[in-house]
């Protein structure tokens, strides 16, 4: 006796995973946003995170702080509703931040106040400099001098960028009253 059977199976998809990989800088929470999708109008269901300092996370953003500066995995697991599982690897940097500080005393009208920088640099490299001095007049330079026309308290920020990526890097912020 001989018989033959056909049946028809239906081969899911794997999920298509892909997230962002954004700037990360130590000691600040930052978030993983994911862009995967299931081909063929299928359904994600679950999503789960990995970042390689021992912390974990779920759903379509993830989110963690790193403590330590360097290099980082962090893998993106996505499981269909046919429980077809697939992830990506990326390897990311964590960046120091500098430390802003300056220096200042209070001046008279129609003097030239000093502003000087004093920035630590030793975890986030060269940083890029924006003063604001609180009358609406600013500066990019590391020292610099500004004028107040009007007596008054002013609030001046020094905003530190580092990692030498100009204005996109880590950043770290301080005011002080003049």
């Amino acid at each position: 006796c001989a018989g033959t059977v056909r049946d028809t199976i239906f081969v899911n998809p794997l999920p298509d995973v892909n997230f962002s990989a954004p700037l990360v800088c130590a000691g600040n929470e930052v978030f993983f946003e994911s862009f995967s999708a299931v081909p063929d109008e299928g359904i994600i269901a679950q999503q789960l995170w990995s970042f390689g300092n021992n912390t974990v996370d779920q759903g379509a953003i993830g989110s963690t702080v790193f403590e330590e500066i360097g290099a980082n995995t962090v893998t993106h697991i996505v499981v269909s509703e046919a429980v077809c599982v697939d992830s990506l690897n990326r390897t990311i940097e964590v960046l120091g931040s500098p430390i802003a500080d300056f220096d200042i005393e209070d001046i008279c009208v129609n003097q030239t106040a000093s502003f000087n920088e004093n920035v630590d640099i030793s975890i986030s490299g060269s940083v890029f400099y924006n003063w604001q001095f609180g009358d609406g007049f600013f500066s990019n330079f590391p020292n610099t001098t500004h004028d107040y026309a009007e007596s008054g308290i002013y609030e001046v920020t020094l905003t530190a960028t580092g990692n030498n990526v100009g204005t996109n890097g880590c950043v770290d912020e301080i005011t002080k009253q003049i």
